[in-house]
């Protein structure tokens, strides 16, 4: 209310203060009535109803008619948090106020009790406040036949109907429990009005409205994999879908005559689609992105034109690459997906400031944003590999101590079973960051959720792995992190790791794991296991760049064959780098080791790499000339030690056209070409 009235909010919300807590605890405050329910309809905030809970979920176990079969609950009902009299009390209460009611039940034993309540408040009226009945997962054909009856609406959550959780259902509940699991099509056939939604931040990993529509319209998240009988039958089509968020949603909260469509008179929210969802495969609508969103006639985001996915297609592999950060299927629509099948779940770059902050792109944080002006830029084939991919993204939580862009270049080759990723870390702020920790987390999810693995020694060249123990044959998922001289780093921060520590944790916990050294060496016992090769500490001077290390991520069909998948990658990172080949390091100097420099991408349309290599102590001159020798930049003109040197020319404010880097030494000039492109 105070972002709206400082027109300051961008978005409309319809908020249903809770009547009590979801644990079924009472609240105490009469807070709940304390916000009067708002008749406006063309309003930035309004007070369209009253949420509670009736059984668990967030807090405990839903309510079920037939004891669970399996795991930590077996043979218990679950929780419902209150009795039928409780709940014919609390509907009194709540209807008799005028607030439309939204109540949390997910087992059959809850909307039992709530369309008992509803019944008995409604009395044969209607249900002219448009009640809803939250979740609906488990429901009975008599209670699908008295929720028609009483005109009650079901809201449900698209993304949970899928074959992914088929397994932990079917250790759950009884067989006759199943058929009774998610049955929405045959609940939409008798006449219920469904709304739908994807319960954020709970399914935060499918947040893209297109890609749960696609989960609802399929129930899976890869292509022409079979359904589980039970689950096979009560898929929605995509327009019952699209219905569900649109007109169905506007019509719950009373607003079918403000909006939910297209339409002369009704208020200009709306859409822009980059293709028409109804025309298309429905597996294939999760691919549709938002080019536009229009919200009272004015634009709020426009990204027409712009390219925000990528998709590397190795032969052996393909690789999703998102530009904010964010590595797996819900964003990239493509995680890592191998034979038809997708295994990576979510993975993101991790960096730890210091021991309470770590910015991340995970849920629920989402840190990082596109540097504005850029995108992604892809190049078939690059300089070096088959094909390229370069994303640069920033950190802009105010709350972070540092201020860090990111430039993140991929790398794969026609029929190799790796891929490389360097990343390039510049501080934009003004302020020396030290003590930084830097880490790549992977959540693969082979066939399930549960996964084992292990590290690999590899003859010096360690990787962490994750495997499904059920599965012989693999696939086996590798990651290995190299410096620039293409040494190993960090192995003791490389294990299997469980993933709740990086989707779950505060940001301090998360730093702390990051920090520490006492992460497993074996994943042991089958787990929702992840991986984080990990760097630091590494300090960054303001406005300083380094490209301090790069991963290789390999997949095979065992341990022996990561290690040479592993090994393949190891060669194209010297290659890459400039290095000799050979296992272990650098080679010893010489004077016939001359320097190496070149620069990536190229060409470029905002900035590009200019890394070198020296092999003994020198003073370095590098500057960019045109091509009539006129200076534009002196990117450093200083003492360098050996190794590996990394710098970005920005040409923000440069023509475009053909430049030369000039890079001086004691006893060498090397130049190379420099193609900006705008």
């Amino acid at each position: 209310q105070e972002l709206s009235a400082r027109g300051e909010l961008a978005v409309r919300i319809n908020f249903y203060p809770n009547y009590g807590n979801p644990d079924g605890s009472f609240r105490t405050d009469g807070w709940w009535n304390t916000h009067p329910y708002t008749t406006e309809v063309d309003t930035l905030v309004r007070i369209v109803g009253v949420k509670f809970y009736a059984d668990g979920g967030v807090a405990g176990v839903p309510g079920m008619s037939v004891p669970y079969m399996g795991g930590y609950n077996a043979g218990s009902h679950g929780d419902i948090w209150y009795s039928q009299s409780e709940c014919d009390s609390f509907v009194q209460v709540i209807h008799n106020a005028g607030y439309p009611i939204a109540v949390h039940c997910i087992g059959d034993s809850a909307v039992g009790l709530m369309i008992n309540a509803f019944d008995k408040v409604l009395n044969g009226q209607g249900n002219t406040l448009r009640h809803r009945i939250e979740h609906c997962r488990v429901m009975r054909e008599d209670l699908i036949d008295r929720m028609a009856d009483l005109d009650l609406v079901a809201s449900i959550q698209y993304t949970w109907a899928r074959t992914e959780s088929a397994e932990r259902y079917e250790a759950t509940y009884y067989p006759e429990v199943l058929d009774c699991v998610f049955p929405w099509r045959r609940m939409l056939d008798r006449g219920i009005r469904l709304v739908g939604g994807n319960d954020a931040p709970w399914a935060a990993l499918h947040t893209h409205a297109m890609q749960t529509i696609s989960l609802v319209t399929t129930r899976t998240s890869e292509k022409d994999r079979p359904l589980a009988s039970w689950l096979d039958g009560d898929q929605l089509t995509v327009e019952q879908a699209i219905r569900a968020m649109t007109t169905e949603a506007a019509r719950v909260c009373f607003e079918e005559e403000e909006k939910g469509s297209i339409t002369v008179g009704k208020l200009a929210d709306l859409t822009v689609l980059s293709s028409d969802p109804l025309s298309m495969d429905p597996f294939d609508v999760r691919t549709v992105s938002t080019g536009m969103t229009v919200m009272d006639g004015v634009i709020r985001y426009n990204q027409l034109g712009s390219e925000h996915i990528a998709i590397h297609d190795a032969g052996t592999f393909r690789l999703g690459i998102d530009d904010r950060g964010y590595w797996g299927r819900y964003r990239a629509l493509v995680g890592m997906e191998v034979d038809g099948g997708d295994y990576l779940a979510a993975g993101s770059l991790l960096i730890a400031y210091d021991d309470n902050t770590t910015a991340t792109a995970l849920h629920p944080q989402y840190d990082y944003e596109t540097v504005e002006g850029t995108g992604i830029e892809s190049q078939e084939p690059g300089p070096f590999a088959s094909e390229e991919i370069q994303v640069i993204f920033e950190d802009v939580m105010e709350t972070h101590p540092g201020a860090v862009e990111v430039i993140q270049r991929s790398y794969v080759w026609d029929g190799d079973s790796s891929a490389l990723i360097r990343y390039t870390f510049r501080n934009t702020g003004s302020e020396d960051l030290n003590d930084l920790y830097i880490g790549q987390y992977m959540d693969f999810d082979i066939f399930s959720w549960r996964n084992t693995g292990s590290w690999e020694e590899n003859n010096g060249l360690g990787f962490t792995y994750l495997t499904n123990p059920d599965s012989s044959g693999g696939p086996f998922f590798g990651m290995a992190m190299f410096d620039t001289s293409g040494v190993h780093v960090n192995t003791g921060n490389a294990f299997p790791i469980p993933s709740r520590f990086f989707t779950g944790y505060e940001e301090g916990e998360t730093a702390g794991q990051m920090r520490s050294s006492a992460f497993q060496t074996e994943a042991g016992d089958p787990y929702d296991y992840a991986m984080l090769p990990s760097y630091g500490p590494m300090s960054l001077a303001a406005g300083e760049s380094k490209s301090p290390f790069t991963l290789a991520l390999a997949v095979a069909g065992s341990v022996d064959g990561l290690k040479d998948a592993v090994n393949s990658a190891y060669d194209r990172l010297l290659s890459l780098y400039g290095l000799p080949s050979g296992v272990g390091g650098l080679p010893a100097a010489g004077p016939s080791l001359l320097p190496v420099c070149r620069n990536y991408p190229n060409p470029f349309n905002t900035s590009t790499i200019i890394c070198f290599r020296l092999d003994r102590p020198d003073h370095v001159r590098l500057e960019v000339v045109d091509l009539m020798g006129r200076r534009i930049e002196i990117l450093i003109d200083e003492r360098c030690g050996p190794g590996e040197h990394t710098l970005q020319w920005f040409a923000n404010d440069v023509p475009a056209g053909l430049y030369l880097y000039r890079m001086q030494t004691t006893h060498h000039t090397l130049t190379g070409k420099l193609i900006l492109q705008k």
